[in-house]
């Protein structure tokens, strides 16, 4: 079986382009927090695009400084592909 790129490996995907309001940010967020803390490992799985985006523009808006995945042959594009 040929496997293909994934699509967060090709692009920058949202899940909506525009831009949400900061309680629409906040909302998604703790939805997301609340999904794992009350789940546990298996609310990991639960937890929506949307819902991992607010978390991490959240971040980002606490001051998290993002940086670079690490290279490795993991997050690599496939050869050939």
């Amino acid at each position: 079986m040929i496997w293909s790129t994934p699509f967060w490996m090709t692009e920058d995907v949202m899940t909506d382009p525009a831009p949400m309001t900061e309680t629409e940010m906040l909302a998604l967020a703790a939805n997301g927090v609340g999904k794992v803390d009350y789940f546990g490992k298996r609310g990991v799985t639960l937890v929506t695009m949307a819902e991992i985006e607010a978390m991490a523009t959240l971040l980002v808006c606490l001051g998290l400084n993002p940086t670079e995945p690490p290279v490795s042959a993991a997050n690599q594009p496939n050869k050939g592909d």
